[in-house]
């Protein structure tokens, strides 16, 4: 969620929400962020799974997509993210936060000649590499669908979470 271009400012919910969680105590504060990041990262990894299943995603794709699927939640919005973070290689030796690029927007085949040797004797040879990736997309192929779809869902979410747990604590106490 960001300010550019002007979301926050045409809802006054969002609006009532944000300043809720800058005047609400530091404790009160924790917990909403709390359970906003777990009630709309379950909504999160839910809709990017369900996308590359929609897609017809391969190995890949769930390997590095799904890995550290994560969300940022604080006073300024939220983030959602997928596969940007984490240093542990999968099977195939591709490391998430390195390589989910080549799940989420594929990589162009290409011809790249490579060094023999055989014995004294060198030579060089032409081989295809990044052919068992999708073809390039410039959009995304699964992230970016499911926050596009998510998106009004997570905001509603988390406005709804923050101001409802502060109508609970002033209820309460």
């Amino acid at each position: 969620m960001s300010n550019q271009n002007g979301i926050i400012w045409q809802s006054k919910e969002l609006q009532a929400a944000i300043l809720g969680l800058k005047i609400v105590s530091k404790d009160l504060r924790k917990e909403i962020l709390k359970r906003s990041r777990e009630l709309i990262l379950k909504d999160w990894t839910d809709a990017v799974s369900d996308e590359i299943s929609m897609v017809g995603g391969d190995v890949y794709a769930t390997r590095l997509t799904m890995r550290n699927t994560r969300v940022k939640v604080g006073t300024q919005g939220f983030a959602l993210q997928a596969a940007t973070r984490g240093t542990k290689a999968t099977s195939g030796g591709l490391i998430s936060s390195q390589h989910y690029y080549l799940a989420e927007f594929g990589a162009d085949k290409k011809v790249v000649p490579v060094n023999g040797r055989r014995g004294a004797t060198s030579y060089q040879y032409k081989r295809t590499v990044n052919t068992g990736f999708q073809r390039r997309v410039k959009n995304g192929r699964y992230a970016f669908k499911a926050a596009g779809k998510i998106m009004t869902r997570t905001i509603a979410l988390y406005t709804q979470t923050t101001i409802q747990m502060i109508y609970k604590a002033f209820e309460g106490g």
